[in-house]
């Protein structure tokens, strides 16, 4: 495993591994000019190319689940590997999580690129991918996505960091304050399989349009916060704001913005995985949120949501970002 590091003037420091084109550490400045890695990891490649939770690394060809493990293309039906639910997520048993980037770092910019063959976790066409790393000035962390594909196939790549905004590791995340600028949610089956219907948010659990303190939502009324929260009917040309993640204890502030038409917020109640933590920390229940820019789950399924559908000859193109600021 090699990695590779962005740093700016303004305190903030980003390290990027060639596998899973992974966030390893994510530094960033409190109120008072102090420095806290921010996004939770491991230390070892090996347990990168076991990792469960999924730290900090591109997931794909489908980020998010797909119902049954099957889909269906130009009448042709795909088959994908399942997990012990019968459903497909996050691409597989291997994916982008796993896959070895090459890396080249220039005008301060990280790019990755990566072949994923015809075939590989049975989705159809040979997949171009390239997946580039920018760190502003401004505090801002851009993640640019481009793809081209040689047979018809589906595709929703989305970063999956888990973020504790008071440092890697430092108890739970249940004070931080979210905001998210959805007013719909997609229903879903127990098993976090939507039903394709859509849901209000208003005066639910799930109402987070004006600033929720998260541990008001769980564990009482939610076990943990696994949801799409639709922020657009489609993808959007240029990024717009769809969440913000407060701090109070550093005064840290992280503002997501995408061009995706969805925002999947996660707070894991417990952490799977084998070995130990980065610098042997201890993730605590509820120790992170990820804030997962993507399409719908399920959407290869779903006519009535926004395609995921890519052709050859079409390049996808997506754009996230966190901008970090003080509060």
């Amino acid at each position: 495993m090699k990695e590779y590091t962005l740093s700016n003037d303004a305190g903030m420091t980003l390290r990027v591994a060639d596998i899973g084109a992974t966030i390893t550490e994510l530094h960033v400045p409190d109120r008072n000019g102090d420095t806290a890695d921010v996004a939770l990891g491991f230390d070892s490649l090996e347990q990168y190319r076991n990792n469960t939770p999924s730290f900090g690394c591109v997931v794909g060809r489908y980020g998010g689940r797909i119902a049954n493990g099957r889909f269906d293309i130009d009448g042709v039906t795909y088959e994908l590997a399942t997990r012990a639910d019968g459903h497909h997520l996050h691409g597989g048993e291997s994916g982008f999580a796993v896959m070895m980037y090459s890396v080249r770092q220039q005008d301060g910019r990280l790019v990755l690129t990566a072949e994923s063959p015809d075939g590989d976790e049975g989705y159809p066409g040979a997949l171009t991918l390239s997946v580039t790393y920018t760190l502003t000035e401004s505090n801002e962390l851009i993640i640019n996505y481009e793809a081209t594909t040689t047979r018809p196939t589906v595709l929703n790549p989305t970063n999956h960091c888990y973020f504790n905004l008071r440092g890697h590791g430092n108890g739970d995340v249940l004070d931080h304050v979210l905001s998210v600028a959805a007013d719909r949610v997609l229903a879903c089956h127990p098993d976090n399989i939507p039903t394709g219907k859509i849901d209000d948010v208003a005066g639910g659990p799930l109402d987070f349009r004006e600033p929720q303190r998260l541990g008001s939502r769980i564990p009482d009324a939610l076990y943990q916060l696994d949801h799409s929260f639709i922020t657009a009917d489609d993808m959007l040309e240029e990024r717009a704001e769809v969440a913000r993640l407060v701090e109070p204890q550093s005064g840290r502030v992280m503002i997501v913005a995408t061009t995706e038409p969805c925002v999947q917020v996660f707070t894991p109640d417990v952490m799977r995985f084998e070995g130990p933590a980065k610098q042997q920390a201890d993730y605590a229940p509820y120790g992170a949120i990820c804030l997962e820019a993507q399409h719908f789950p399920n959407s290869p399924n779903e006519p009535g949501f926004p395609s995921t559908l890519l052709r050859p000859g079409e390049t996808f193109r997506s754009s996230t970002s966190y901008r970090f600021e003080t509060a």
